[in-house]
């Protein structure tokens, strides 16, 4: 299944999750929270030193959005008069913010993965959170199970809202029993049957990132865009993101040419029968969605059927973009891919390795911004209203915003890829406007 944590931005190296790092914030940070995710209750009071630069803060307001339609929400329950309060927030009207992460996952790159996430979670609640909030950490161990176990424990502590878990089958499993006291979940995985009613899914997905780079094509003077994708769940997605931008007003979608990942002979017929079509003017643009390492066996027959980068406008994934093979693929000499505001990310980084004297990890930003979204809610009903704010957000990784859906959609830029690597060619947006 094609999930979140199978489809990392960046390289990273992330502490342990039962072993974070020595960092000048560390024993602080790990005060101001309620660990309560392997190993009981625990709380005391910490001060924050100087944050950096916030990283969240909303954006101009859209200025000609229309209403959106009503969103189809859980009903939310009474909120009990109880709830898990450490001593010294004694007396204080608390949120309750669960985070739910595999921290005893059987993979040690998941349990690493999850550490990190913790730790940016705990930056988030010093630079970004107040006095009335209470991060309680659960651990689901990467399983449906082990996410209904947690997020009942957490309501049972008064949670107002839960962040995470990480994996499809465990977000399912903590929004079917979120969902019926109407407590929201912000969750991590990038499959998208699991969101919706309450569960939103604040993660890395192909969708923006295709739907930026059709519009950045469409700028550009592209009027009809092809695919060529390994036929795999990446693609598939892919295509049909091109097919809604279509029938959405956007460039026309020609073709999807799909081939077995690793099959020569399928993708050299696949990449001849686009080059047919393209000879006879059926598109000007062409998204390819497989890896640089994959592209560069087939190299020589996309630049013998006139397909690279230098023959019309090629776009692809963020992916590129961190790979460091993509600059030594000359065919990819020249193509497009939209991704994350590397400005933001570079003030949450350097924040995260001032805490932690370590790196971030690929998902530890989508952390952050999930506990600083979460420092603005009350706990009550006027929450769907905050969450689903049409301006957004600006976040470690640029503008993004919670649609009733549940999908996020992003601000993105569009980087140009170059045998020394990629630079900007179109900034992040600092609003969302409306559009395909």
């Amino acid at each position: 299944m094609f999930d979140t944590f199978s489809f990392f931005r960046r390289p990273g190296n992330a502490p342990d999750a039962h072993r974070p790092p020595a960092g000048k914030l560390t024993a602080r940070l790990r005060n101001a929270v309620l660990a309560v995710a392997l190993a009981g209750l625990a709380a005391a009071c910490a001060s924050a030193p100087p944050p950096p630069p916030p990283v969240v803060v909303p954006p101009p307001p859209e200025p000609t959005a229309p209403e959106p339609e009503t969103p189809i929400r859980p009903d939310r329950t009474e909120v009990p008069d109880f709830g898990v309060t450490p001593p010294h927030m004694e007396g204080r009207e608390l949120v309750r913010v669960a985070l739910l992460l595999p921290f005893t996952h059987s993979s040690s790159a998941v349990r690493t993965e999850a550490g990190s996430m913790l730790n940016a979670a705990e930056l988030a609640l010093f630079e970004r959170g107040n006095e009335s909030m209470l991060l309680i950490p659960k651990d689901t161990g990467g399983t449906r199970a082990g996410a209904e176990a947690a997020t009942r424990n957490a309501l049972q502590e008064g949670a107002d809202v839960i962040l995470g878990p990480l994996f499809a089958q465990a977000v399912s499993g903590a929004g079917s029993v979120a969902r019926p006291r109407g407590i929201p979940v912000i969750a991590f995985s990038t499959d998208r049957s699991v969101a919706g009613t309450g569960v939103y899914l604040l993660s890395f997905a192909p969708e923006p990132e295709v739907r930026r780079a059709a519009s950045f094509a469409a700028s550009r003077g592209a009027t009809s865009i092809a695919l060529l994708a390994a036929d795999n769940a990446f693609g598939r997605r892919v295509a049909d993101v091109l097919r809604e931008i279509s029938q959405a007003g956007g460039p026309q979608f020609f073709e999807a040419a799909f081939y077995q990942a690793n099959n020569f002979d399928q993708a050299t017929a696949a990449i001849e029968r686009l080059a047919s079509a393209r000879a006879a003017g059926a598109f000007d643009a062409i998204y390819i969605s497989d890896s640089p390492g994959a592209l560069r066996e087939l190299s020589s027959v996309i630049r013998s059927n006139s397909l690279s980068a230098g023959d019309l406008m090629v776009l692809g994934p963020d992916s590129w973009r961190t790979d460091p093979q993509a600059g030594t693929v000359g065919v990819l000499d020249g193509a497009f891919m939209a991704g994350p505001d590397q400005s933001q990310h570079s003030a949450f980084a350097a924040a995260y390795r001032a805490a932690y004297s370590d790196s971030p990890s690929d998902l530890a930003s989508l952390a952050y911004d999930a506990v600083a979204v979460a420092a603005q809610l009350r706990g009550d009903d006027a929450d769907w209203g905050t969450l689903e704010n049409r301006s957004g957000y600006l976040g470690a990784d640029g503008l993004f915003r919670l649609p009733p859906d549940g999908v996020v959609e992003r601000g993105l830029a569009v980087y140009e890829l170059g045998p020394a690597g990629s630079f900007v060619v179109e900034p992040a947006p600092s609003r969302f406007n409306l559009g395909f």
